[in-house]
């Protein structure tokens, strides 16, 4: 503690880079469930677009766990 504060650690560049990518993948998830709600239909392109943003996730988050150092011993 310093002056009543607790000291943390702020995140690296990788982190906040991740948290956007997946603030703006989630963004266009929304939209695509908004408009699915408002007409009560989904688009076989909404589903195309749904499934490359699952797929954007997935490579983002691989890519950053794979700059992990292992925990295996």
């Amino acid at each position: 503690l310093i002056l009543g504060a607790e000291v943390r650690a702020l995140p690296s560049q990788e982190i906040k880079a991740l948290r956007t990518e997946i603030h703006h993948i989630g963004n266009n998830i929304n939209q695509i469930a908004k408009k699915a709600n408002e007409i009560n239909s989904i688009y076989a392109g909404d589903i195309k677009d749904l499934k490359e943003n699952y797929e954007d996730i997935c490579h983002t988050l691989n890519l950053f766990l794979s700059t992990l150092p292992s925990t295996a011993a």
